[in-house]
């Protein structure tokens, strides 16, 4: 160690790059005397945290520059700042003040990277449907492959044989296969080959973790080829499997990709979501042979075997970077002996030196030498991989007994990743303790980072840490941390709809789970909607889990606020059997609210997917289910829904009857939230009855009422209605100045539907004007945006008023045409 330099402060507050922060994390370093690596490592492990995030390894990477442009993570950042400090002999409140600001300028330079990354979503495009709800990031060109792992070695003969295969595809799309045992490397030799093809796909990447060998959560084709279209631009998708699997086959068609598909198990895992048009490269990773995309879709496959003992040398020299000459070449070719030539196994086995000081590559050689048990999940077609559960079983005793322990839980975990806050509640630990245990995970390449601040574990690593909870966490533990992470999940789905979508009726009494220190909170809708986008698969997972294991309240609470995302999104086949689930639970649970509010979610679902005598059904049975249980709020709500219910179907009176049943109910016991809904319904039944001047009456109210406090979706919502109202009476003026600033309005706060709603009655209004090209144009536009969203009756809709306007303009056969079109979706939506 050298002599520190003088006693003058590191500012980072100057650094506006990842580069620029790297090199104020090197002058202080420098200033604190340049301490070895180790010497960080042990103090930041003895000045009171339980685990340390400097592993010398990883440190020597980033202060090197070798994960630029990335920064590091906060955890890194915190602990070696606070063991330069410490080295320095700074005070512990000085530490405590100079930790902070390292840490409020590694947020800054974070945020400005995300804003970067995202001004897409924030600086152009259409709003998408769903009030709140911020525009899509615009990107032509997805770039979704993942970071190349650091240290990739040894497999320049397989790359070059890719580029054979490619070469040789008869015909594109060209289909490659790469196929081996677990943890051989294939994802790591797909990424790498992937992105050196890239530049000759302009149209990007597109990645998707198939998770065929997850116990807990396999995706599948239909949620796979979701996420493609939404990360290609779609909106809200069609209900209809082939209607969805032909959007996805044009969408596709527009431009030249790159696919990953990784961890396939089956070739009917990937069949569907093959493109049918060329211009593509599909990569496909599986443990199986895959010999029926060979077979019938002409793929190429490379068998990827374990690595040499040539590369493993390089692998391990690379990782371990010792400095007294022992990692030789006999010693590397045994270790790569006992992990099966494996790199997953020996990045780990390598790793764990950092965290073992004094341990030498022969004593890990010696401690494997002498397990005998083998991880028999491995066993990939007879092919199984020595070493693997000798090496983990090893690691873990290596590791501070918190890190171990969060390594156990992660084997709970029900969905395919997960972030620091849902770490926090499992493990029961302070979030800043909790980033630090993940830090070492990650050091350990025990869990992997999918995204900033998103993790997630090799299948394999998975698989063991399951077998780990069981065998060393007591059953109340292991049910105590399920319970802890489903309070977590359901607290934070509450508040990011809450934000997204604040009037949502019925409204319920609050639940009575614990509030985890973890909680989130969410300020703005795009946060909201960023989360909730990010947790889907896992919110899904929970809710199968919760109802699974008994606990009936989390299952439909976590179910219900995700109704709010099927709803604007689309919810694809989970919508239906996720209330199935949490109101199966609810009734053996005896929970009557739980089954009254997934009755009512199961309701809207059969209803948006045009199932109306299900939904009619289901709306009936709510309100005796309220009825039956004394709340007399949801009584009244689920009165105005099945009157919309009626409504829907031409149902007029019926529709009426039951608004005022509703609003006879609000006003008896008070319920002014539920009279302001029974009163909108009345005024819409009034509007198509004739009775324009009662309608606009209570709907200017209301309208005036909506402004006032700020409720932005029923100001729409409700002025959309009144021009309704106006345009059906002939007030033509009128009708265009609400329909005009309800269309500002909805653009404004995304609400797709309600633009679609503005267009078709301006267009309307023009042809009660003698405008018919006008409204023909308006008509245009509304029928794109409906039919991009596939609001199949709405639509139609569009299609009526689209026949008139041509009628009006005397174009009979374009009429005729939008007349038969009308039907036609009229009849597919039942």
């Amino acid at each position: 160690m050298t002599e520190p330099t003088p006693d003058l402060r590191i500012d980072p507050s100057t650094a506006t790059t990842a580069q620029e922060f790297i090199r104020k994390l090197n002058e202080l370093r420098t200033w604190a005397g340049q301490p070895s690596l180790e010497r960080l490592r042990s103090i930041s492990t003895t000045r009171g945290t339980m685990v340390s995030a400097l592993a010398p390894a990883t440190t020597s990477e980033i202060l090197n520059g070798k994960r630029l442009p990335r920064l590091p993570r906060l955890a890194f950042v915190e602990t070696f700042v606070q063991a330069c400090l410490a080295v320095r002999g700074k005070a512990a409140s000085a530490i405590a003040a100079e930790v902070e600001e390292w840490g409020r300028v590694w947020r800054r330079l974070a945020a400005a990277d995300r804003a970067t990354r995202d001004m897409g979503a924030n600086m152009g495009g259409d709003p998408v449907s769903g009030a709140g709800r911020p525009a899509p990031a615009q990107h032509d060109a997805p770039q979704q492959l993942p970071t190349p792992v650091a240290g990739f070695t040894g497999r320049d003969g397989e790359l070059a044989e890719l580029d054979r295969l490619y070469a040789g595809a008869a015909d594109h799309p060209a289909l490659v296969v790469v196929s081996g045992t677990a943890g051989v490397g294939k994802t790591a030799l797909a990424v790498v080959w992937s992105r050196t093809m890239a530049g000759r796909f302009p149209g990007g990447q597109l990645y998707v973790d198939l998770r065929g060998y997850d116990p807990a959560a396999p995706m599948s084709a239909g949620a796979a080829m979701e996420h493609i279209l939404r990360s290609l631009g779609a909106e809200k998708l069609p209900a209809d499997p082939d209607h969805r699997a032909s959007l996805y086959q044009r969408m596709l068609a527009e431009r030249a990709l790159v696919l990953v598909f990784d961890n396939a198990k089956v070739p009917g895992a990937v069949r569907p979501l093959l493109p049918r048009s060329g211009g593509h490269l599909v990569v496909v990773t599986s443990r199986d042979s895959m010999a029926g995309l060979i077979a019938r879709e002409g793929a190429r496959r490379l068998l990827l075997g374990p690595l040499s003992d040539g590369a493993a040398t390089d692998l391990l020299r690379g990782l371990i970077q010792a400095e007294d000459g022992t990692v030789g070449e006999a010693s590397c070719a045994e270790l790569n002996h006992l992990c099966a030539g494996l790199p997953l196994t020996l990045r780990v086995a390598a790793e764990r030196l950092s965290f073992s000081p004094g341990t030498t590559l022969l004593d890990l050689i010696a401690q494997l030498r002498r397990e005998d048990t083998r991880l028999d999940l491995l066993d990939a077609g007879g092919d199984t991989g020595a070493g693997l559960r000798a090496v983990l079983n090893w690691s873990l005793k290596a590791l501070p007994a918190a890190a171990a322990r969060l390594f156990r839980l992660l084997g709970l975990l029900p969905g395919a990743d997960f972030d620091v806050h849902a770490a926090t509640a499992l493990a029961d630990t302070p979030l800043i303790e909790t980033r630090r245990i993940l830090e070492v995970l990650h050091s350990g390449h025990l869990i992997e980072e999918t995204s900033r601040g998103r993790y997630r574990l090799h299948d394999l690593l998975r698989m063991y840490a399951a077998e780990q909870v069981s065998a060393l966490e007591s059953t109340s533990g292991q049910a105590g941390a399920l319970t802890r992470l489903l309070d977590w999940y359901a607290h934070s789905i509450q508040s990011a709809v809450e934000a997204v979508e604040s009037f949502r009726p019925p409204f319920l009494p609050p639940a009575q789970f614990d509030l985890p220190a973890s909680s989130l909170s969410f300020r703005a809708a795009d946060a909201a909607w960023e989360w909730l986008a990010a947790e889907r698969v896992n919110l899904v997972a929970a809710v199968r889990l919760a109802a699974a294991t008994g606990r009936a309240e989390h299952a439909w609470r976590i179910c219900d606020n995700l109704a709010c995302f099927f709803y604007l999104q689309g919810g694809d086949e989970d919508w239906i059997d996720l209330h199935q689930r949490a109101l199966a639970a609810a009734r053996t649970g005896h929970d009557a609210l739980g089954v009254a509010v997934m009755t009512t979610g199961l309701a809207s679902a059969y209803g948006i997917q045009g199932q109306r005598e299900l939904a009619l059904e289901h709306r009936l049975h709510a309100v005796s289910l309220y009825q039956r249980i004394g709340f007399r709020h949801g009584e009244a709500v689920a009165e105005v829904f099945l009157a919309d219910a009626y409504f829907r179907r031409g149902s007029l009176a019926e529709a009426e009857k039951h608004c005022v049943r509703a609003y006879t109910l609000a006003r008896t016991h008070g319920d002014y939230f539920a009279e302001i809904l029974a009163r909108w319904g009345q005024a819409r039944v009034h509007s198509r009855t004739g009775r324009h001047a009662q309608a606009w009456t209570v709907q200017l109210e209301l309208l005036e009422l909506a402004e006032r406090t700020g409720a932005e979706q029923s100001r729409v919502a409700t002025q959309v209605e009144l021009a309704t109202t106006y345009l059906l009476a002939s007030e033509l003026a009128q009708a265009m100045t609400h329909f005009d600033q309800a269309l500002q309005a909805s653009r404004q706060i995304g609400d797709r539907i309600s633009e679609v709603r503005c267009l078709t009655g301006l267009g309307a209004v023009w042809t009660q004007r003698r405008d018919p090209e006008r409204a023909v144009r308006l008509h245009e536009q509304a029928l794109a945006l409906s039919e991009r969203l596939y609001l199949t009756m709405l639509t139609a809709e569009v299609l009526q008023e689209l026949a008139q306007a041509h009628d009006a303009s005397g174009n009979l056969p374009a009429a005729d045409l939008c007349r038969r079109r009308a039907e036609e979706v009229a009849e597919h939506s039942g």
